[in-house]
């Protein structure tokens, strides 16, 4: 006979591919999980770090318009990419 198990107790499997979209002051983050988003001007600088737990964008209202270096990273996947925010 096979064992039940609770939902609860079944692991959630986390994809390993993590998708980046700038659009209307957000940076929205797809198959992130919780993750550490963090954006760098592209002399290294961090400028903002948050964490995405239950949330789907990090909010880029109070960042120049420009080019920028965004990590996102979560307990299965690192992944960086440049991203532009609209002048």
């Amino acid at each position: 006979m096979e064992e039940i198990v609770p939902a609860t107790a079944v692991p959630q499997q986390v994809p390993d591919e993590l998708y980046v979209t700038v659009m209307n002051e957000k940076l929205y983050v797809t198959n992130a999980g919780e993750a550490v988003v963090t954006i760098f001007s592209l002399s290294g600088k961090a400028l903002l770090s948050e964490t995405l737990s239950g949330k789907l964008y990090v909010d880029l209202s109070n960042i120049p318009d420009g080019v920028y270096i965004v990590s996102v990273y979560n307990s299965v996947v690192q992944d960086a990419a440049k991203i532009i925010i609209p002048y």
